[in-house]
C-alpha cells in the first residue's frame, strides 16, 4: 500500500485557496474590486509578500485580474480562464462535483478520447502497438492493487500518442490532475475488470485499423463510466439535498 507525503500547506497556499473559495461559492463576484494588498495583509494577519505572492497565483489561474495602478478584480474564470483554473475547480471541488461541471468534463472527455481512438486506429506505429499490448498486459495484473489507476491512465495517454497528433497528448498531460481525480472516483465505484475487459477490445480494434470499431467501443467505455459517475453524484447531491 501507497502513503502518500504529509505536506502542511503554506500561508500563501491558504490565503489562494480562501479567495478561491469564496470566488467560487459567488461569495465574490466577477467585476468585484478586491481591497489592496496592505488591507488584505491586516485583515488576514499574514505579510504584503505573502498576499503579493498569492495575488499572483490566483491571477495566473484567471480569478482574479491585476489592473496596474488601480488593483485587483475577480476575474470572469468561465470566460477567460485556462487550464490552471480548471485544475484548481477540480482541486476545490474534491469528489464534490456540481452537475455541471460533471457533465462538461464528461463531455468534453467524450469527444476527445472517441476522436483520439479513431486516429489511433488509422496511425499507430507497430512499436505503439506493442507498447499498448503490453501495457494491458500490466494492467491485468494489477485489477487488483492500487497501481491500477495509474495504469489505467498510462493506456489513454498511450492511445493519445498513438494519433500521430502532436497536440493531443500534450493537452492529456494538461488535463492530467482533473483526469486523475475523475478516474480515482471513478475506479472506486466500478469493476476494473470491466475495465480491462473494455480496454482491451478497443485497442484490439487499434490494432486491426478499424477506425470506426475503436472509435464506437471508446464511446461506449466513456458512456459507460459517465453514466456510473452521474448516478453517483446525483445520488451524493441528493443526499445533501
Amino acid at each position: 500500500m501507497k502513503f502518500q507525503e504529509i505536506v502542511s500547506p503554506s500561508l500563501k497556499d491558504l490565503f489562494v485557496r480562501q479567495i478561491e473559495t469564496m470566488i467560487l461559492q459567488g461569495s465574490l463576484q466577477a467585476g468585484e474590486k478586491l481591497p489592496n494588498e496592505r488591507e488584505l495583509a491586516k485583515q488576514m494577519k499574514v505579510s504584503r509578500s505573502i498576499i503579493n505572492n498569492g495575488m499572483q497565483e490566483l491571477a495566473d489561474k484567471a480569478f482574479i485580474r491585476i489592473v496596474p495602478r488601480q488593483g485587483a478584480y475577480v476575474e470572469d474564470y468561465i470566460r477567460n480562464g485556462n487550464i490552471n483554473t480548471l485544475v484548481a475547480l477540480v482541486r476545490n471541488k474534491g469528489v464534490n462535483f456540481d452537475p455541471r461541471l460533471l457533465h462538461s468534463f464528461i463531455e468534453f472527455r467524450r469527444d476527445l478520447e472517441t476522436t483520439c481512438a479513431k486516429s489511433a486506429a488509422e496511425n499507430r506505429t507497430p512499436a505503439q502497438l506493442t507498447e499498448l499490448k503490453e501495457k494491458v498486459l500490466v494492467l491485468k495484473e494489477a485489477v487488483q492493487t492500487e497501481q491500477f489507476l495509474d495504469e489505467s491512465i498510462a493506456i489513454h495517454k498511450l492511445i493519445f500518442l498513438a494519433t500521430g497528433n502532436l497536440v493531443y497528448p500534450l493537452i492529456y498531460n494538461a488535463f492530467n490532475e482533473p483526469l486523475y481525480v475523475v478516474t480515482d472516483q471513478l475506479l472506486k465505484l466500478v469493476e476494473h475488470s470491466m475495465i480491462v475487459e473494455n480496454l482491451s477490445r478497443i485497442i484490439e480494434a487499434i490494432e486491426q485499423s478499424d477506425a470506426e470499431a475503436a472509435h464506437t467501443l471508446m464511446q461506449h467505455h466513456v458512456d459507460i463510466c459517465a453514466d456510473i459517475l452521474t448516478e453517483y453524484y446525483e445520488s451524493l447531491n441528493g443526499l445533501r439535498g
